[in-house]
């Protein structure tokens, strides 16, 4: 700003330069003046001044921090300024008021641009945790896979000598019976009761979780006493009526 404007009238300071006749500077309106703009000129430049006051926001809030330093009067680059009459306090609250919204809507903007590149790194970061958990995963199974087996033998050959093991120390240690019990309540034996008679296969599959006796053996021995009961029964009634 000219010192000599705030100034009307005085003489020019001690070296400083005399504006030229036809410049803005000689023909702008000293601060303190009496005259006014014209209402339609100072509109226009109130428009314009929040235009580039607009345009001075936008580009700071998409800019890096030291281009913003630079877009709002740093050293690296200062921006143009425009001198602007404002009528009254008004103007200036307009203006103002105009300036912020614009800035709050660009801040608004930014803030979520940032919430969704951070739901972004979060979903990305929780991507490469479930892919870390799937590789130990798979190399954990991998390992157990490759272990020695004894005698290098598969796994199914190996689970079949184990349960002919199991069936041949049953019968020995608990006989036919014990074994066929033992099928019996394990499903073994419904399973291959099952082609033959779907039916039964289900009373079984029942029976397995409503086990009503111990074994085989068990039951025999209970309708063996049940037989014997029930002809006592007919034998007291056959004395009762010949007496």
């Amino acid at each position: 700003m000219n010192p000599a404007a705030a100034r009307p009238g005085a003489a020019p300071l001690k070296g400083e330069q005399q504006p030229e006749p036809g410049s803005p500077a000689a023909t702008a309106t000293p601060a303190g003046a009496a005259s006014t703009p014209p209402p339609a000129a100072t509109t226009a430049a109130t428009a314009a001044a929040a235009a580039a006051a607009a345009a001075v926001v936008t580009a700071a809030a998409a800019a890096s921090p030291g281009e913003t330093a630079a877009l709002l009067g740093g050293a690296a680059a200062a921006p143009e300024v425009e001198i602007i009459h404002l009528r009254d306090e008004a103007d200036k609250q307009y203006l103002l008021n105009y300036v912020s919204k614009v800035y709050a809507q660009k801040l608004c903007s930014l803030k979520k641009a940032w919430a969704s590149d951070a739901a972004a790194a979060a979903s990305a970061a929780a991507a490469g945790g479930a892919a870390a958990a799937e590789e130990e995963d798979r190399v954990y199974v991998q390992q157990v896979q490759q272990q020695p087996r004894p005698l290098h033998a598969n796994r199914f050959v190996l689970l079949t000598l184990y349960l002919l093991a199991v069936f041949l120390r049953g019968c020995t240690y608990w006989g036919w019976n014990g074994i066929q019990d033992l099928l019996y309540k394990s499903g073994a034996y419904a399973w291959l009761c099952m082609a033959a008679d779907p039916g039964f296969f289900s009373l079984l599959c029942i029976a397995n979780f409503f086990p009503k006796y111990e074994s085989t053996v068990y039951e025999q021995q209970q309708q063996q006493q049940r037989q014997q009961q029930q002809q006592q029964q007919q034998q007291q009634q056959q004395q009762g009526a010949s007496v």
